[in-house]
């Protein structure tokens, strides 16, 4: 607008009796009048909104500032506050993306990835740019390394959902077997090793394929490919075959795995570890106290995790 330092302006049609803007009122409210481009940000009542709202939020800040690259996938939203690239970054994870804030020069770059269920724009000259992601660029998360923070008090949950999953820091879908899985995993780190005791052989194999499946090529130790610091994830129940437990019993003897799921099969006198760390009993109302002091007296002094 002419004299003015604004490219638009929201004004009343009419004025009467002293009625404000109502745009005015609501920056007023949620304190975002009078902000620079240096300290904006997402108001808390819009980041634990509804779903709709908060893709709406994000939609709308994306259409002003955020970019889409040739290639049509790789979107960036460009925001000299550090606050509003965290809240962005907030939102995207809140939906189920990644998200990644990314300080440049003069100000801060959010690089956004969002499932296809969610439109990252409303705007159509940008929306027309989006392509689908082929087939194989797979949108995961993934754990990357595990670190001590040391001996904290911790509570088990169960979710009345058939995963058993919930949500925790950044949006991290996960269940028990994922906090269990990064305590044995810091233990294998740190050269020990790790047994998970399961009441059933079902839930034994559910254990063993979900942790194999989290952890990936960590989980490969020992095979043609496998990443150098990965590790053997055995599996030892009372009705495996002849050979292949033969062959789990000398991978805990060596030391060669250093994650172990079983049932009671693993309580036997013949079950020896290289180093046992630490030991997680799931359901352990349905083991007995001599059950669970067996397994742990086959460590030099392991911690027990009970789930």
């Amino acid at each position: 607008m002419k004299g003015s330092h604004c490219d638009y302006t929201i004004q009343l049609k009419e004025r009467a009796g002293g009625v404000r803007n109502p745009v005015i009122q609501v920056l007023r409210e949620s304190g975002l009048w009078g902000r620079t481009s240096h300290d904006k940000f997402v108001p808390p009542a819009y980041k634990n909104a509804s779903v709709k709202d908060r893709l709406a939020v994000l939609q709308g800040l994306l259409d002003t500032d955020g970019t889409v690259q040739a290639d049509g996938m790789s979107i960036s939203l460009c925001s000299a506050s550090r606050r509003l690239a965290e809240d962005v970054a907030w939102l995207v994870r809140s939906l189920g993306g990644r998200a990644r804030v990314l300080p440049e020069k003069a100000a801060y770059s959010v690089q956004v990835s969002l499932p296809d269920a969610y439109a990252p724009f409303r705007l159509a000259r940008k929306a027309d740019r989006v392509r689908p992601r082929p087939k194989y660029n797979t949108f995961w998360r993934g754990i990357r390394a595990v670190e001590y923070v040391g001996r904290k008090p911790v509570q088990c949950i169960s979710v009345a959902h058939p995963s058993h999953a919930y949500v925790t820091d950044n949006f991290t879908v996960t269940h028990n077997t994922m906090v269990a899985l990064r305590a044995m995993l810091a233990v294998v780190d740190a050269g020990g090793q790790a047994a998970m005791l399961a009441p059933t052989e079902v839930l034994a194999q559910q254990h063993h394929r979900s942790i194999v499946e989290m952890m990936g090529e960590l989980a490969e130790g020992g095979m043609l490919g496998g990443a150098e610091q990965a590790t053997k994830v055995v599996l030892l129940t009372g009705s495996m075959g002849a050979a292949a437990r033969r062959h789990a019993l000398l991978d805990l003897t060596t030391g060669e795995a250093g994650i172990v799921i079983g049932t009671h099969a693993l309580i036997e006198d013949k079950v020896q570890f290289h180093d046992l760390g630490l030991v997680v009993v799931d359901e352990q109302h349905r083991f007995g106290v001599e059950q669970r002091d067996a397994l742990r007296g086959k460590g030099k002094q392991p911690r027990t995790s009970w789930s």
